[in-house]
């Protein structure tokens, strides 16, 4: 028997009976995690509430990820998901110096495509690997675009 078959465990059922009488947003009053999802040991409390199958996910239509209302609740697909943060403008994309943690400025970039002009013509990717400080991979990821790729 799966997880997803076993009876709800104790507290949720006053919390749905409470829930489907309110029209706002009801927030799970246990354990979160560090995303702000309800959690009721270890599982998410809006998955036992959808009884969400493997490969769903449950989507908040409210964008409150602590909120356990069901009527706040629907089914969906990881792609559905993806979509509907993106429409919503949640999926947030750091780039560059952005991140924080960027041993590379924009300017440094530049200068490393600037100055790499392939195998035997000037300096190699280890030379400039040891100039900035930085791995040969990294290197290389900016040489190619692999990284970098808004600059």
């Amino acid at each position: 028997m799966s997880s997803l078959d076993m009876p709800i465990p104790s507290p949720l059922p006053v919390w749905i009976d409470e829930t489907l009488k309110n029209p706002e947003c009801v927030s799970w009053p246990g354990v979160h995690t560090k995303s702000g999802y309800a959690r009721f040991g270890k599982y998410r409390v809006t998955r036992l509430i959808m009884r969400a199958k493997p490969g769903q996910v449950v989507m908040h239509t409210c964008d409150n990820p602590g909120c356990i209302n069901p009527l706040h609740l629907r089914l969906g697909t990881q792609a559905e998901n993806v979509k509907d943060r993106d429409t919503k403008g949640r999926g947030v994309v750091l780039r560059g110096t952005e991140q924080g943690g960027s041993k590379l400025t924009n300017a440094d970039v530049l200068q490393i495509r600037a100055t790499y002009k392939g195998r035997g013509k000037g300096p190699s990717q280890a030379k400039l690997a040891k100039q900035f400080n930085v791995s040969e991979r990294l290197i290389w990821s900016v040489i190619t675009n692999r990284n970098w790729r808004h600059v």
